[in-house]
């Protein structure tokens, strides 16, 4: 049976406690995503798939690093970072457009700052990112990654 590996000097045991942060992160993700019925178009489910991607990447480093596994981790994660800035690009679009819905005779300049503070939360899919940078800090200097 395969379990956690052995912590050895505090670079170990902080590369766990990164990754398990991360796990956590896209774990939770989800289930808030599910409570706000984050379900309803084909785009609302790119970071239900995102959070499995980083659990896939916090267990390869945590569970059994491998040089393979951390450049796939590193991978996964980059992944992440750019699907979580198109969901908050995604989300401000939404929120300009309903601004510029409701106030038919204005410019998008004019309604910007509003947009920014719309129905759509244009930071939450910041939590994927901090979640892809703890995957990324774990990897840091990893000695898998040199082996």
């Amino acid at each position: 049976m395969m379990g956690l590996p052995e912590i050895e000097d505090a670079e170990d045991g902080l590369r766990a406690i990164l990754c398990s942060l991360a796990v956590l992160t896209f774990l939770f993700t989800p289930v808030e995503l599910l409570l706000l019925e984050h379900t309803k178009t084909w785009l609302q489910l790119v970071p239900f798939v995102a959070s499995f991607f980083g659990l896939v990447a916090a267990g390869w480093v945590l569970v059994q690093p491998t040089r393979a596994r951390i450049t796939g981790a590193r991978l996964l994660s980059g992944a992440i970072v750019l699907s979580a800035m198109v969901g908050s690009i995604q989300h401000v679009r939404e929120n300009l457009e309903l601004e510029l819905e409701i106030r038919p005779g204005a410019d998008w300049t004019s309604v910007f700052w509003e947009a920014l503070h719309g129905s759509a939360p244009t930071l939450a899919t910041g939590i994927l990112i901090l979640g892809a940078l703890l995957v990324l800090g774990a990897t840091y200097r990893h000695p898998a990654a040199t082996r």
